[in-house]
């Protein structure tokens, strides 16, 4: 299920229109559809559970994350524009 978001872009510099779709080998994508900048989660994706705009510890830009489930049911939260992947420490009931 591809989805559009508008988000930040590292490479433009701007906000621009993102796909977000899961690849074939199981993980969550953003793709830049001015540029191609595409960035991966680190886990394989079981189930996407919600989304919020809030500040990037690491790119330091409010921009869209994504919160999803993987495959063992550890929670993962993904910067869009980024790519930075946080993980829970604990499995999800």
């Amino acid at each position: 299920m591809a989805e559009l978001k508008m988000t930040h872009c590292p490479t433009c510099g701007a906000a621009t229109p993102h796909d977000v779709y899961v690849s074939r080998s199981g993980q969550l994508h953003t793709l830049c559809t001015d540029c191609g900048h595409d960035v991966r989660g680190s886990a394989d994706v079981k189930a996407m559970t919600g989304e919020v705009t809030k500040p990037c510890m690491i790119c330091g830009t409010a921009t869209e994350h994504v919160r999803y489930t993987d495959s063992v049911g550890y929670i993962h939260w993904f910067c869009l524009s980024c790519g930075k992947d946080v993980r829970s420490g604990v499995e999800s009931r």
